[in-house]
């Protein structure tokens, strides 16, 4: 790094938490966000969706979390999970 990049470096961390500072401009806050503003879709979610269009083709591994995405209990064999 170049001695004339340094002293730039130095004003940044010097004035952090100040309201002129680039990096304290939000006051060091995380945005909340309200579940109700967040709108997930089932292709927004790994495993929301069966990776195949005929349910019988899926493995047990991928049945078993598209049940889980699903709120639907995963144990069983692969006969016993494409019935739920």
């Amino acid at each position: 790094m170049s001695d004339e990049k340094l002293p730039a470096f130095q004003e940044i961390f010097e004035n952090v938490g100040h309201e002129n500072s680039p990096i304290g401009q939000h006051n060091n806050q995380v945005p909340h966000y309200n579940e109700a503003d967040i709108e997930l879709f089932e292709e927004d979610v790994p495993g929301a969706t069966l990776p195949k269009p005929n349910i019988e083709e899926n493995t047990v591994k991928a049945l078993k979390r598209w049940l889980v995405c699903h709120g639907q209990n995963p144990q069983g064999t692969k006969n016993v999970l494409l019935k739920r």
